[in-house]
């Protein structure tokens, strides 16, 4: 318990977890504006003073955005922790701490031990695939590998999927494939307008039967 008076910024909770399990759950940030954190990270050490995570997720890999309310201006996120991330530690308390970046300032939203307990039924994992950041990626692109995926920021690819809903009048989403799809459908659909508009000109040409000049 605090004593009255005392502000502390960040909650202190302890965590528990299977070793080789996966571990989720989620958070929400609340008061940043509509401008969602640059940087997530959930990182955890043998001792605070180490250099080297034991391990760590970040928005980069397994935290993602889960949904924003302008309305509420929160923002909510899911941490989840793969198997691999843990299966080979030693049983034991580590420390860790939940951490977001905005701008300039640094926020820990969370901190304190987490516990990797016994397994009774060990499962082997496979090392999930390793994906390259393609954020930075100018498009398009020739000779693509058959089935290369790449990791892009959602916000990025739901803003797309907003503009297009907005042109379209949509009332339903699209996947990434259907995007291409939709966006090529309005690039027909402006290119029958010009040819139309291009008719319409050639049939009813401007016609200028006298011009005069104001006299002083």
């Amino acid at each position: 318990m605090y004593n009255e008076g005392f502000f502390y910024n960040a909650i202190k909770r302890d965590i528990a977890m299977v070793r080789g399990d996966t571990m989720a759950f989620g958070f929400q940030v609340k008061g940043l504006q509509g401008q969602a954190p640059d940087h997530i990270y959930f990182t955890c050490k043998s001792k605070i003073e180490d250099e080297d995570a034991v391990f760590m997720v970040s928005d980069a890999n397994t935290i993602d955005l889960r949904s924003y309310e302008s309305e509420t201006d929160i923002f909510t996120y899911t941490v989840r922790i793969p198997p691999n991330k843990t299966e080979a530690l030693e049983l034991g308390r580590y420390f860790y701490d939940l951490k977001v970046e905005v701008d300039s300032d640094v926020i820990t939203l969370m901190i304190g031990r987490l516990s990797i307990e016994y397994e009774v039924h060990k499962t082997s994992t496979i090392e999930p695939p390793a994906y390259d950041d393609g954020d930075n990626e100018v498009y398009p692109q020739e000779d693509i590998p058959e089935g290369q995926k790449k990791i892009y920021t959602e916000q990025n690819i739901s803003n797309i999927a907003s503009a297009i809903i907005a042109i379209n009048e949509s009332e339903s989403g699209y996947t990434v494939a259907e995007m291409s799809e939709a966006i090529a459908d309005i690039g027909d659909t402006i290119t029958a307008l010009e040819e139309r508009i291009q008719e319409l000109v050639d049939e009813f040409p401007p016609e200028i039967d006298d011009v005069s000049f104001p006299t002083t």
